[in-house]
């Protein structure tokens, strides 16, 4: 995955330099599972030095503990996998004590795949465990629960996800509206973007929450089946974000992250 990332650097480098709009090449170091320990230490001083590489190509496993980067401050998940404690701990890297910038947090996501279907999963798992559960459970049951069945079924229809932009909900806009005006940054991709969405992370559980009947029906079924339900929530939206009555346990969040869904013309596709 890193070495696809670094031929899009290239890439990059290559067309926008031609045209005039890069005043000099994009700067990137790597770190990975097979690098040394030198090389670890090597590339982090290189990175947080203010003449240092522009871009670390981080891999989440490698790099997702252990390491201090607060000289970062855009965080792009561009692969993960289906445990959200892993984004977490790849968040942290940069977003943690001692962190006195503010951190975005992008998450790409391919509109309509099996990946799209994975965030969904996720935001579900994790809307569940940090509002409902204990957060020591979140790690041991990485798996539990996924409805593995419905993503296969997206695996047979690979071929049929369309290339044109579906038609979004007055919600899916304004919310793109929002952030678009929150992240100048963000706001510059607009045209690459189906659509943007913000969710809460690091959430405290808060005992003066009253959760109503939709969350107590979600929690039910999966202490009898062991299994999220989200086919009813249209792209996930109504899970684990700052409505209804997650919003009181969101006012207690620390940190926030973007997700962003591509277009055809974007990287995922």
């Amino acid at each position: 995955m890193l070495s696809l990332f670094e031929g899009i650097i290239a890439e990059m480098n290559r067309r926008w330099q031609q045209d005039g709009s890069l005043p000099r090449p994009i700067r990137f170091c790597r770190l990975d599972g097979n690098s040394s320990g030198a090389e670890r230490e090597n590339t982090l001083r290189s990175f947080n030095s203010s003449r240092g590489a522009d871009v670390l190509l981080l891999s989440m496993k490698a790099g997702g503990v252990g390491i201090n980067i607060t000289s970062a401050t855009r965080v792009i998940l561009a692969d993960s996998g289906f445990n959200p404690a892993d984004d977490r701990q790849a968040i942290g890297r940069a977003y943690r004590y001692g962190q006195t910038r503010p951190v975005f947090v992008y998450r790409l996501v391919c509109y309509q795949t099996l990946e799209h279907r994975m965030f969904q999963q996720k935001v579900a798992k994790e809307w569940l465990f940090h509002t409902i559960v204990e957060e020591a459970s979140l790690k041991r049951d990485a798996l539990t629960g996924l409805r593995l069945q419905s993503m296969i079924q997206l695996l047979g229809r690979s071929l049929e996800v369309s290339s044109e932009v579906p038609a979004l909900t007055d919600e899916q806009r304004d919310s793109s509206a929002r952030l678009f005006t929150e992240d100048a940054v963000l706001a510059e991709l607009a045209d690459s973007i189906i659509y943007a969405e913000s969710h809460e992370v690091y959430l405290q559980h808060d005992e003066l929450v009253q959760y109503g009947k939709e969350e107590r029906e979600f929690y039910e079924e999966y202490q009898k089946k062991g299994v999220f339900n989200i086919d009813s929530y249209m792209d996930g939206v109504n899970i684990g974000n700052e409505t209804g009555a997650t919003q009181a346990a969101a006012r207690k969040a620390s940190g926030r992250h973007w997700e962003a869904d591509e277009n055809s013309d974007g990287v995922g596709r």
